[in-house]
């Protein structure tokens, strides 16, 4: 009886924890926020195509695939040249001629990770002939 008492606390405590702090946490640590926005940027992905992307992080590559759709290729290939998109970081923007992006692309919105302001993505579009 006097180890139930603490121990029902305690559980009913890190339920009630549980319950209101996870689905904070859960928000915190998943790319689904940036994911929805990239959505609302990007074509559905029957109609996108493929995206070409560069120097995303795994993370970023996965949440775009699994939660978004969409058809990643790496863009210094032969594939992402039919690519209409193109999915830099932040960082790889900043330099967009040294990672060998040209006039062709056109900046279409920086989207941001609403927990992270260094997870920024910037989508371009390829200029129509």
């Amino acid at each position: 009886k006097s180890l139930v008492l603490p121990a029902g606390g305690t559980v009913l405590s890190w339920i009630l924890l549980m319950s209101i702090w996870l689905p904070m946490l859960d928000y915190g640590r998943s790319y689904t926020a940036q994911v929805e926005a990239l959505a609302k940027v990007l074509p559905a992905p029957s109609q996108a195509g493929c995206v070409a992307i560069g120097n995303l992080g795994r993370a970023q590559i996965v949440a775009l695939q699994a939660q978004g759709g969409w058809q990643l290729i790496p863009m210094h290939t032969d594939t992402a040249n039919a690519c209409r998109w193109l999915a830099l970081p932040i960082e790889g923007a900043r330099s967009a001629h040294s990672h060998g992006i040209d006039e062709d692309w056109e900046p279409r919105a920086v989207v941001p990770r609403p927990t992270d302001k260094n997870a920024e993505i910037v989508i371009y579009q390829r200029k129509q002939d």
